[in-house]
C-alpha cells in the first residue's frame, strides 16, 4: 500500500476545486493539531481529516449548485477523494432513479 501525504493530498485538492476559503483553514488547522500532538501527515488521523475536508468541498459544491444527480455516499474513504473527479461520478444518480 502506497503512504499517502494527507496534507499535501488536501491542499493539492483545494487549489483544484472550488471551495469556501474558511473550509481549508479549519482543516488545515486541524492537521495542525495532529503534528502538534505527534503525528505526522501521514497518519489515520490525517488521513481522516483529509477525508472530511473532501467531503466539505464536496458538499459546498452541492450546495452551490455544481453538482446535480447527486446522492452523498457517506461510505466513500479517504483514497476514493484523492481522484476527486471519479468519486463525484461514484455518487451520480443514474438518470430516473430515485
Amino acid at each position: 500500500m502506497t503512504k499517502v501525504a494527507w496534507g499535501n493530498a488536501m491542499l493539492d485538492l483545494a487549489k483544484s476545486e472550488v471551495h469556501a476559503d474558511w473550509i481549508l483553514e479549519r482543516y488545515k488547522n486541524q492537521m495542525r493539531l495532529v503534528v502538534r500532538q505527534g503525528g505526522n501527515q501521514y497518519d489515520s488521523n490525517c488521513r481522516e481529516i483529509f477525508r472530511r475536508f473532501a467531503v466539505m468541498v464536496l458538499l459546498y459544491q452541492y450546495d452551490a449548485d455544481f453538482l446535480t444527480n447527486f446522492e452523498w455516499d457517506p461510505d466513500l474513504e479517504a483514497e476514493d477523494y484523492l481522484d476527486f473527479k471519479a468519486a463525484i461520478r461514484k455518487q451520480t444518480r443514474k438518470r430516473g432513479a430515485v
